[in-house]
């Protein structure tokens, strides 16, 4: 119906739950809900701002295609929906191009027959895996945003793009991550100047090495995002080092507490174990900082 063009042009028709059955109230409409909210809103309407938006030689060639399957997935999730809401449906349906005089009377969305819209299994496949790409790419830098809201000023800045290394075992897929780099700079808030690309072989030339934040998205698909995008090298040491210092206070006061014959013969068995756990616990955590202080350098 609209031809192979992006991966993100193909998987979104094929998830219109256009199978779902109208009379089964509850969990149609939910699905439905879900796929405007997830798939619609949160990727593709987000996604065809890339392809919508003028550029210097005039509107994308792919801006075309790209309003075809916004009014497209609009319609047809637009009669799926009209048992439960008939009136508004009517009105936004009323809006879009359309042939017939009134959504109520127009066809049911079909899955067979010669109306049946063709699944590129391949597009979805890989459609899935930029999802997921990009989904390693915002929790990475969710972290590091709640690093900065809880008071620790090495913390990336919500807005701030950054860089990144993908890299990526499939040919095929790394193409598909090479035509689509507008759409992953936008929606994974990556610097495009600051976007490579190159097989999962260039692991071990990677200049990054521990200054960067390692995201295993699958195996053959691996993300790489400088730590010094992602924090304040200065800021996160000196709050490293506080850190260290504080704990290795709360490890010494334990320690010398647990060296006290009065303790160990006075307290319950049970405090003197937790005591224990929580020595063990400081030490961990401590190993823990030294380690961050050590891979962000002097």
């Amino acid at each position: 119906m609209f031809g192979r063009g992006p991966n993100v042009d193909v998987y979104l028709p094929a998830r219109v739950p256009v199978r779902e059955n109208p009379y089964i109230r509850g969990e149609s409409g939910q699905l439905v809900y879900q796929f405007l909210w997830d798939e619609y809103a949160d990727w593709y309407i987000e996604a065809s701002k890339t392809r919508m938006a003028p550029s210097s030689t005039g509107t994308s060639p792919s801006a075309s295609t790209t309003r075809r399957v916004l009014v497209y997935v609009f319609d047809t999730c637009l009669r799926l929906l009209h048992p439960f809401m008939p009136y508004i449906t009517e009105v936004l349906w009323q809006q879009l191009p359309h042939d017939g005089e009134a959504l109520i009377v127009a066809p049911w969305p079909q899955e067979e027959g010669e109306e049946k819209l063709h699944v590129d299994r391949e597009a979805i496949d890989q459609f899935r895996r930029f999802q997921a790409l990009v989904r390693a790419i915002r929790n990475a830098r969710a972290e590091y945003k709640v690093r900065r809201e809880a008071g620790r000023e090495g913390g990336v800045e919500p807005g701030k793009k950054v860089a990144a290394q993908i890299q990526v075992a499939d040919p095929a897929f790394r193409e598909e991550l090479e035509r689509e780099r507008e759409v992953l700079s936008l929606l994974g808030r990556v610097d495009g100047e600051k976007l490579s690309l190159t097989g999962i072989e260039a692991r071990e030339e990677s200049s990054e090495g521990p200054q960067a934040v390692r995201l295993i998205v699958e195996d053959g698909l691996e993300c790489y995002l400088p730590l010094a995008d992602m924090v304040d090298a200065k800021k996160e040491r000196e709050r490293l080092s506080k850190q260290a210092v504080k704990l290795e206070g709360e490890i010494a006061g334990l320690e010398k507490r647990l060296s006290g014959t009065a303790f160990l013969a006075k307290a319950p068995p049970a405090l003197v174990e937790s005591t224990k756990q929580s020595l063990s616990e400081k030490k961990e955590q401590l190993q823990t900082v030294l380690a961050s202080m050590e891979a962000l350098g002097s």
